[in-house]
């Protein structure tokens, strides 16, 4: 159900607008004149709460999942250093081996001696089937890490939106700054103007979510064209 919902939410949506479009009789909405000139310090304004939001996040994660992301990394460190204890053994126990292969063939050894290059060899065994044990465990260990942190990453990016849509609610917007105040007037009370504060708050709580850092490059990417756009027009100009 879940992954259906995945697929179809973009179409829903396309479906939803359109019906929108057909069925109302929303009408064109008149932006201020000087509506460029504001770009940049509301993208300024979101920027500074994306910042609080995401501090927010990282601190409410922080507290539901740290302590068992770093029981796992734990874990995994202490397989780690077994793992390496085992291989040291195991190559300690390699080179008696060899030092005893390298006796001369026609040298009767004593029972003793047998018995000795007999347990090093159980022992090498032992330790290499130990080995595999703890490959396939470090391996498990490094999977469920992994899965973790993903299902930290959609925590965190859901957490996130939750935040931005609570700071839109509350009167945080971006969308209905660029409105002229005067027609902002002759919406008042209409479904309209609802529709337009609604998508004012999903808008803006998903621009939030997206982080400080998404919202700088759009400022920079928006200086950029201005500034492309004004020294196009200036030279047309001369």
């Amino acid at each position: 159900m879940l992954e259906l919902l995945k697929k179809l939410w973009a179409p829903t949506l396309i479906i939803l607008a359109i019906l929108i479009s057909v069925l109302s009789s929303f009408r064109i909405i008149v932006f201020k004149a000087d509506v460029l000139s504001e770009v940049i310090p509301v993208l300024s304004l979101l920027a500074a709460f994306a910042l609080f939001i995401e501090r927010a996040t990282e601190v409410f994660l922080s507290a539901m999942r740290s302590e068992q992301a770093d029981l796992k990394d734990l874990k995994i460190a202490e397989t780690e250093n077994r793992r390496k204890e085992i291989i040291n053994e195991n190559e300690a126990i390699q080179q008696v081996i060899k030092i005893n292969d390298r006796l001369d063939a026609k040298q009767t050894k004593d029972m003793d001696d047998l018995k000795d290059s007999l347990e090093k060899i159980i022992a090498a065994n032992s330790k290499n089937e130990e080995l595999k044990i703890t490959k396939d465990t470090l391996k498990g260990l490094y999977e469920d890490r992994k899965k973790y942190r993903i299902e930290s990453g959609g925590m965190a990016r859901w957490a996130g939106l939750a935040f931005g849509v609570i700071v839109a609610a509350v009167g945080v917007r971006s969308l209905g700054v660029f409105i002229d105040p005067d027609h902002l007037k002759t919406l008042k009370l209409s479904n309209q103007l609802k529709a337009i504060n609604t998508v004012d708050i999903l808008f803006t709580g998903a621009v939030l979510a997206g982080g400080s850092e998404a919202i700088n490059k759009l400022m920079k990417l928006y200086t950029k064209v201005t500034q492309t756009a004004t020294k196009k027009a200036e030279s047309k100009g001369n």
